[in-house]
């Protein structure tokens, strides 16, 4: 019997594999507007957030959304990981997980395409 849990265990790394790594870590899709509207409230002190935005009035050496979006192998886990990780020179920020859904859709909406 002890060939069974390795069976078990060997379909489960198959079927796992089998499925692309973006789809295994996939978030659920955020509101767009609503990540938008909270981070021109929010994040604006200190990151440009939208194209037609000024400097912020703070200075800070936090790159815009743009920039973010546009950073090599950028990436909803990256970005989920980011604003749930304390920085020295970003407030501990506590967002929501709608919030943190939502802010990330819009910064991945940044990107070139």
């Amino acid at each position: 019997m002890p060939a069974r849990p390795a069976v078990a265990l060997g379909l489960v790394m198959a079927l796992t594999a089998a499925v692309p790594a973006s789809a295994q870590l996939a978030l659920p899709p955020g509101d767009l507007r609503h990540g938008r509207d909270f981070a021109l409230q929010t994040c604006a002190v200190c990151h440009v957030v939208a194209p037609e935005q000024l400097s912020p009035r703070r200075v800070a050496r936090a790159p815009s959304f743009s920039a973010i979006a546009n950073s090599e192998g950028m990436n909803g886990m990256k970005l989920q990981a980011i604003l749930s990780s304390p920085h020295a020179v970003m407030p501990n920020l506590i967002l929501t997980p709608e919030e943190a859904s939502d802010v990330i859709t819009y910064i991945l909406s940044l990107r070139r395409r």
